[in-house]
């Protein structure tokens, strides 16, 4: 049986919905406003080897915060493209440089990024310095998930012991309220 700690089940579900929810919008934005012929993170990977010149697959990969083999089928299907080229790399013989083309600049140039595009939403929505608190707040809830990924720390037993009490089960707790505004909209209720 999952359990809630310290009496933030009803938030963090509410939260947790929410946010997967987002994400899914953000995801659907991201893929409509990009090209046909550059995925999401093909944009990403030109932006970065724009901004600081030619990189290895595992150096994009660290950056990105993605899987070098994630990153070799991104870099694959831009060098088909055309729009970035291997170069000899002088610090590894088996893992060369990829650096933007010319052809890569010029689509660049001439189409939307599509995260631009999410930013345009997004500073429509709301004010900037909401912007910042909710920024600050997913950091903050960001590293508070990535600590307790790598203590292990993502089952019921452990929570009741860290803690020393459980607040209340899933069985228990109130579903959160419709995220619908209209009611041609579903509520995304995923808990």
């Amino acid at each position: 049986m999952q359990t809630f700690v310290n009496g933030q089940s009803g938030a963090a579900a509410r939260f947790l919905s929410i946010a997967l929810s987002f994400s899914s919008q953000m995801r659907r934005v991201l893929r409509n406003a990009a090209t046909d012929q550059v995925s999401v993170l093909g944009w990403q990977v030109l932006e970065y080897l724009e901004e600081s010149g030619a990189a290895s697959v595992p150096q994009i990969a660290r950056n990105r915060s993605s899987s070098r083999q994630n990153i070799q089928v991104i870099v694959d299907q831009l060098r088909t493209g055309g729009w970035i080229a291997a170069q000899q790399n002088p610090s590894h013989k088996r893992s060369p440089l990829f650096g933007i083309t010319e052809a890569g600049k010029s689509i660049m140039r001439g189409a939307r990024s599509p995260e631009l595009t999410v930013l345009e939403i997004l500073s429509q929505a709301a004010s900037a310095d909401e912007l910042e608190q909710l920024t600050s707040a997913l950091s903050r809830l960001e590293t508070a998930l990535a600590t307790g990924a790598s203590r292990g720390r993502f089952d019921a037993t452990s929570a009741q012991r860290d803690s020393g009490k459980v607040a209340t089960t899933l069985s228990e707790r109130q579903p959160p309220e419709p995220l619908a505004e209209t009611e041609n909209e579903l509520p995304v209720n995923l808990l």
